[in-house]
């Protein structure tokens, strides 16, 4: 009988590890031309490549450049991500030396996107069947994959010389979001193919008809070596990654010959630059209901917002639109004297308490916002021209150049007939301007880096000869920020013991900066608990960009400590991991997680479950607005904390995302929160402790 000794247990377990990875060479190399047997054959527990993802792999490795264009959902993400770790261990393997180079039009897109995604197939790949030890975390960085063999990294596509500069004998380019990357970042890789084995994939949803992936798609001569793809949108419907319903509604909402749809449902490039933003239709419509209210007596009793667009003197005036929950009582022409303006708008707000001011300051209207802070009225500076984070309502997916585009898009969505707003708006005519004419006459176009940017004010006035002043009060009129539910200088703050952090500032009521001053974290809490907004992105529609968002709060008496947050698109195995990391990050909320019982609770209960980890679905009282008037009170009263903006990069989207619900874009952070808010009183404990238990870089304290 062979007797091994304890010592020798662990040689004899690497030995056999070894002969196994020896006898996995021997079928490996298949896979070194291979990507489709690559995916089919070692990620885990997936359906594998659709048929087109399949053939895309396939004259990668034939042609070696290809550009591939689709609708949204075809899966150009997840299959960059797949073609990168495919081409890292094939050639890790065979130990050839081999680069990566992944770029896009914005470094967001690599860091938030593209490599996430790279981590989600890594953790998906069967390494029982790879001759390689899985990545570590030394291996598989945030933007970099570092092997013996090689390196992938994220290179900003403004960066041409870093990409001119990579060589190597195998080598792949993945141009990620390609309507949005310069000429000369194409160019910066042609050096490679001149003297190694060079493949480069771009991939991209169509924007533009400018720019060199719509060059290579119109087969303009010199890019011919390019193998353009376009992916309809039957075949990525037949695949099962795009629902028709999603498909047919978008073509009502947009319309069929729109930028959008053709660039986002049928993957085409678009030429025509000259769309209304806002259908007549809808604005006639608008009008037929006001009228009909106020043929009934309608009339306003209490408002909610002014817009104002002030003038800047001449024989312009300033326009005020007053409006009251969905109806537009009224524009009023003002005086163009800046104090007379300021004067008419803060009558109008000392007579309505809670309504704010929305003025345009642009132009002269910053002195008309000062002077209406000086008077402790409720206003919002608004600037066209400034960056927003806002996206569309109806999917989720559209983002904006500016503040201006987001504006216009949303009220376009209000007035649209299939969201059910029924907004009503007077027939304002006079002999300089018109609304119907300011409503529809702005453009917009689809950017390169995908953004919805409408035609600025000044453009239009070079070109109609005029200005759409009552079209913008009334677009200001409706701005999420006017009357959402949770105010920006509510919020309270907190800093970890012995932190010496500055006041956070805050525009007060009045306009006035505040400093807040942070208290310091409790080092025992009442209770902590998870709360989950669980929407995870496999739901209907399967198009919406909705994210899952994860929070802890510790509760001590009567006040809330917003302690951390995990906000991104999760299926439903991601979810049931990320719930387990908080568990381990986070053990003393362990014993009390929260989801909403109408959003996935009993699936994600029975994947908890299955860990031994409890867990609590809440059908909560309400729907989401009550809600959140609800816990409003707790945030008006100063009851709840959120860390200091410089400690946690996730606050400032929070307190954004609360400040325009409900009329924002997004609300999954306010449903965690309000979820959580509104439920504390059914799980509160009184005779049990909780210590914070947070670990590693992001840990506030360690007491176990």
């Amino acid at each position: 009988m062979l007797v091994v000794r304890a010592n020798e247990v662990g040689a004899i377990l690497r030995l056999r590890r070894r002969l196994i990875q020896l006898g996995q060479l021997s079928t490996f190399h298949s896979y070194f031309s291979n990507c489709r047997k690559f995916a089919g054959d070692l990620i885990k527990n997936d359906k594998g490549l659709t048929e087109y993802q399949g053939e895309i792999c396939d004259r990668l490795i034939e042609r070696r450049r290809i550009a591939v264009r689709g609708p949204h959902g075809l899966g150009k993400t997840a299959l960059a991500a797949i073609l990168i770790l495919w081409f890292a261990i094939t050639r890790e393997i065979a130990g050839i030396e081999w680069k990566v180079v992944t770029t896009a039009g914005s470094h967001r897109q690599l860091k938030r996107y593209l490599w996430p995604e790279i981590h989600h197939w890594a953790r998906k790949l069967d390494w029982a069947k790879i001759p390689l030890t899985p990545f570590t975390r030394y291996q598989l960085l945030a933007t970099e994959l570092k092997l013996s063999w090689g390196q992938a990294f994220a290179v900003a596509s403004s960066n041409h010389e870093l990409i001119e500069g990579a060589h190597a004998p195998q080598i792949l380019f993945i141009f990620d979001e390609s309507k949005a990357i310069a000429e000369q970042t194409f160019d910066a890789c042609e050096g490679a193919f001149s003297i190694g084995e060079a493949y480069a994939a771009a991939l991209s949803t169509p924007g533009e008809a400018i720019g060199r992936f719509y060059d290579i798609h119109s087969r303009k001569p010199g890019y011919l070596d390019w193998d353009a793809i376009h992916v309809t949108r039957e075949r990525v419907i037949a695949a099962g990654q795009m629902a028709k319903a999603w498909a047919d509604a978008r073509r009502t909402q947009w319309g069929i010959n729109s930028r959008l749809y053709l660039n986002r449902v049928e993957g085409q490039f678009s030429i025509d630059d000259k769309e209304g933003i806002i259908p007549l239709a809808w604005i006639k419509a608008a009008q037929e209901r006001w009228k009909a209210w106020k043929a009934a007596g309608g009339a306003i009793s209490r408002l909610t917002a002014i817009g104002g667009d002030i003038a800047a003197g001449g024989v312009d005036a300033t326009i005020l639109a007053h409006r009251e929950n969905n109806i537009i009582g009224e524009i009023t022409c003002e005086s163009s004297d800046t104090m007379q303006a300021t004067g008419a708008i803060a009558r109008r707000l000392k007579a309505n308490p809670g309504a704010s001011a929305v003025v345009d300051i642009v132009a002269v209207g910053t002195g008309v916002v000062h002077r209406l802070r000086e008077l402790d009225m409720a206003v919002i500076p608004f600037n066209g021209g400034k960056a927003t984070s806002m996206r569309d309502m109806t999917s989720g997916e559209l983002e904006f150049a500016d503040k201006r585009s987001a504006a216009y898009w949303h009220f376009r969505e209000l007035l649209d007939p299939s969201n059910g707003r029924e907004i009503m708006l007077p027939e304002y005519e006079t002999e300089t301007s018109s609304l119907t004419r300011d409503l529809t006459i702005p453009r917009w176009r689809e950017e390169s880096n995908g953004k919805i940017r409408v035609e600025s004010k000044r453009k239009m006035r070079s070109r109609i000869g005029g200005s759409t002043d009552a079209g913008d009060a009334v677009v200001m009129a409706f701005w999420p920020e006017a009357d959402g539910i949770f105010k920006r200088h509510w919020w309270r703050y907190w800093c970890r013991p012995g932190e010496r952090l500055d006041p956070v500032e805050v525009v007060g009521l009045s306009g006035e900066l505040e400093f807040v001053e942070c208290v310091e974290l409790p080092e025992r809490f009442d209770l902590i608990l998870q709360s989950w907004h669980s929407a995870f992105k496999d739901d209907e529609p399967p198009n919406k960009a909705a994210y899952v968002v994860g929070q802890v709060h510790g509760y001590k008496g009567a006040d809330c400590y917003v302690i951390d947050q995990d906000r991104r698109r999760y299926d439903f195995p991601g979810l049931i991991a990320a719930i387990s990391r908080m568990n381990d990050k986070w053990p003393g909320s362990r014993n009390a997680k929260l989801v909403d019982k109408i959003q996935n609770g009993p699936a994600i209960i029975r994947g908890i479950r299955k860990q031994a980890s409890p867990i609590t679905a809440i059908d909560p009282d309400g729907n989401l607005v009550s809600r959140a008037n609800a816990a409003g009170a707790m945030v008006y009263h100063g009851r709840v904390f959120l860390p200091h903006p410089k400690t946690a990069a996730w606050v400032e989207g929070l307190i954004s995302e609360a400040a325009e619900f409900p009329n924002g874009s997004n609300a999954e952070q306010v449903s965690a929160l309000t979820l959580a808010l509104s439920s504390v009183r059914a799980v509160q404990t009184a005779e049990t402790e909780f210590f914070i238990g947070g670990r590693g870089n992001d840990g506030i304290a360690k007491h176990g």
